[in-house]
């Protein structure tokens, strides 16, 4: 069981979990209420013309970099 209680693994988990509803959105998944796609683009400032697509690799990159910067964080 993981627990995140730092506010840091607490938004690294919200916006993996984005990621992941986003992903799901672009295979062709739907959710009641706002799609993942609207809450990311709010989120994070995209413009509403961004494609689900473009807004997964987005996300991407930037769990990517979360994970590299707390990597960082352990080595030092």
């Amino acid at each position: 069981m993981i627990v995140a209680s730092k506010p840091a693994d607490i938004n690294f988990f919200h916006i993996a979990a984005l990621k992941g509803a986003v992903s799901l959105e672009c295979m062709g998944m739907k959710r009641h209420g706002r799609p993942a796609t609207v809450v990311a683009r709010e989120e994070f400032g995209l413009p509403k013309s961004m494609k689900k697509e473009a807004v997964l690799t987005f996300l991407k990159a930037k769990v990517e970099e979360m994970i590299a910067a707390r990597h960082a964080e352990v080595s030092e």
